[in-house]
């Protein structure tokens, strides 16, 4: 965020380039085959799949799940919203002065982005660990018998 006044642009792409290794970590993390160069909804879909975190994986039989799948639909949508800012607005493309999308970004957008991906990898890690335990808890049981 230190440069999110003199280069909003290159905030936004770090960003992005963020939520990209969050995904390709928490795919390895699994064992799970990704193709190297995914695009960013790919990759989320595989990490969503992977943790159960699909709409249609939630029980909607029950206000919970309802919401749940709700809220889940729109994660997706902040992180194709963020892959489409960076390819407009971001320097990854090293636009120059005078080509399409060179327009400054307002620092505001910048936050937006940072702030959003903050909360989606919060979310992400907090339910690998989740699932991690639920993993471990189940082999203790077969361990034991149970």
């Amino acid at each position: 965020m230190s440069n999110a006044d003199s280069n909003p642009a290159s905030v936004i792409g770090q960003t992005k380039d963020l939520l990209e290794t969050v995904y390709k970590r928490i795919l390895e993390h699994y064992g799970i085959h990704y193709q190297e160069k995914a695009n960013m909804t790919k990759l989320l879909s595989q990490v969503n799949d992977v943790l159960g975190l699909t709409p249609n994986k939630q029980d909607r039989l029950n206000s919970l799940g309802l919401i749940s799948a709700k809220i889940l639909g729109n994660l997706n949508q902040v992180a194709n919203g963020m892959n489409e800012l960076r390819n407009q607005f971001g320097r990854g493309h090293g636009r120059g002065h005078t080509q399409e999308g060179a327009v400054v970004v307002p620092r505001r957008y910048a936050n937006l982005a940072v702030g959003s991906a903050s909360v989606l990898i919060n979310f992400l890690t907090e339910t690998v660990q989740r699932v991690d335990q639920c993993k471990a808890s189940e082999q203790i049981d077969q361990d034991f018998g149970n």
